[in-house]
């Protein structure tokens, strides 16, 4: 994989199970009731590793699975855009992820298995955080003004707009000046991304222009990471995450708007 690509598909996997390390960084909201660690102990890709995102994070901040600190992803290691935030630049996400390894009817390791489980051969890890991966607030609030880059907000519409909401007990909305891109329209129904000419068109209908900076955000900064790689894939190789995300903005009172006041969408 010298020329690492954002995502890659089932059948090169299963061509190269060998070759590369495969981690499992299921996530679920508390809402979908799912037990991502118990069902990859159950089933999995066979040498696959789970990798808790909540554990993996910065446990100082009072928010959710917010990025780790250097030498805390070194001693832990994550999931695609924590490698590369860390410098890591040969890592991929499986297209479809295990459910579309498993529709493939490509073979799955049903022998239980301890979610702590390590490598027989571990290695010291050297990382450092690369300079504008990530945003801080502080960054997102003076960019209101300067219109530096497009802040693309990965939630669903409706908790965008103010119409439902938020998982956690915050009132829903957005930041001003925001895009709307809902993770789920850059990924087909089967979990697998659209294809770059698809996913230019979501962006267009977004009113993002890909030939300006764009940074992601979203709730609490993981499904931000989807769209993130959607823009990858259609070649925006630099785009910022604001981890605190929505989160972090309405908790610490910073204003929010409904509807589609203060979105490029009014204008």
């Amino acid at each position: 994989m010298a020329d690492c690509p954002p995502i890659v598909d089932c059948d090169w996997l299963h061509k190269n199970l060998e070759k590369v390390s495969i981690l499992d960084a299921s996530w679920y909201l508390p809402a979908m009731q799912r037990d991502a660690i118990k069902e990859f102990s159950e089933r999995r890709i066979p040498g696959a590793f789970f990798f808790d995102i909540d554990k993996v994070s910065d446990t100082d901040s009072p928010w959710p699975h917010m990025m780790p600190s250097a030498p805390t992803f070194a001693k832990l290691s994550r999931a695609w855009y924590m490698f590369k935030a860390m410098g890591h630049a040969k890592v991929s996400i499986l297209n479809g992820g295990f459910p579309m390894w498993e529709s493939l009817a490509h073979p799955v390791d049903r022998e239980r298995k301890p979610v702590d489980a390590t490598s027989s051969s571990p290695a010291e890890y050297t990382c450092e955080v690369l300079k504008g991966s990530i945003l801080d607030m502080a960054q997102v609030e003076a960019n209101i003004g300067s219109k530096q880059f497009q802040l693309i907000d990965g939630r669903p519409k409706p908790r965008f707009v103010g119409e439902a909401p938020e998982p956690r007990p915050i009132e829903s909305g957005h930041i001003e000046g925001s895009y709307s891109v809902p993770f789920l329209d850059v990924l087909r129904p089967d979990g697998t991304f659209k294809d770059e000419s698809e996913l230019k068109q979501v962006f267009h209908e977004a009113k993002v222009d890909l030939s300006q900076p764009c940074a992601v955000t979203c709730g609490s900064g993981v499904t931000a990471c989807v769209v993130r790689a959607a823009l990858e894939i259609v070649g925006v190789r630099e785009a910022p995450l604001y981890d605190g995300a929505y989160t972090e903005w309405k908790t610490t009172g910073k204003p929010t708007y409904k509807g589609l006041d203060k979105s490029p969408y009014a204008q």
